[in-house]
Formats: C-alpha cells, structure tokens, sequence
C-alpha cells in the first residue's frame, strides 16, 4: 500500500489499496472521482474555477473544469467507464474577508464549478464537504472509496 500526496495544482490517480491525500485545503477544493467496480480513482487539488480566456493551459489541475477533464480523461484510459464514476468534493473554504460583497469569493466559485460541471457530465457528487472558513486535510481511501477530513475546527475526523 502507498499513500500519494497531491498538492496544488496537482492530480494523481491511484488504485486500491493506495490512498491519495491533499493537505491544507482552504480556497482550493480537492475534486475526487472513484469507480467503486475497480476500486480506482483520482484527485485534483484545483486553486481557481477556470482559467482566464485567452491564457494556455499548463497544469489542468490548476482549474475546476480542466482538471475535471484530465481525470475523466486518464480513469477511461485506463479502463473505467463514465457511468461508473461518483463524486466527492472537500474544501472550498473562505478563508478571507471578501472583498466585495457582490462578488462570491474563490472557495464559493469553486464549489459552484464542479457542481455544475458534474450536473452537465451526469456524475453524481455523492458526498461534500465544502464552504466554511476553516482549512482541511484529507485522506481517500481506494480500497474503500471513505475520505477522512480533519480540521482544526474539530478533533474528530469526519468521514464521507
């Protein structure tokens, strides 16, 4: 069993019994996708919700949509099936006072990305994890598809 790290900007994929972790999500939300029938998936530690037009895209983890792209892409590859993926998102925070009121900060932006995204790519999201203003840590387990979230906002782990 291995454990891979997944920092920002990143992706990985994995199989069970890896575990793939993402370490001080705040603003950034950790997208992850599992196919429960071969106990394998991804994650991408996304920092912003898309690119800005015009801009070459060079790390695909980078933003929601591309690095949602990227994992499709790479899980197919290597054998799963679109309609066998499921969702879980973790972070999104604010963990700023927002400049505007008008404007929804990054952590909120974020999270409405994927979930649109999702909508539009008939992937369930079948657990979160999202908002506040408060950093998490994460482990997903491939083995058994858990993600386990610690905080400072609580002692016990939380489990989806």
């Amino acid at each position: 069993m291995q454990t891979y790290s997944v920092g920002i900007a990143e992706y990985q994929l994995a199989q069970a019994p890896d575990s793939l972790t993402a370490r001080g999500l705040g603003s950034c939300l950790a997208i992850i996708l599992y196919d429960p029938t071969r106990r394998c998936g991804g994650m991408a530690h996304v920092l912003l919700p898309t690119p800005r037009p015009g801009l070459s895209v060079e790390q695909p983890a980078t933003y929601v949509a591309t690095g949602i792209d990227v994992l499709i892409e790479e899980l197919e590859a290597s054998g799963s099936l679109r309609q066998d993926l499921v969702a879980k998102l973790v972070g999104g925070s604010q963990m700023f006072e927002a400049f505007s009121e008008r404007v929804e900060a990054i952590g909120g932006r974020n999270i409405t990305a994927a979930l649109e995204a999702f909508r539009e790519l008939q992937i369930p999201v079948v657990a979160q994890e999202t908002g506040g203003n408060f950093g998490r840590s994460l482990e997903f387990d491939l083995a058994s598809g858990e993600v386990v979230i610690k905080s400072l906002r609580s002692h016990v782990p939380m489990r989806i």
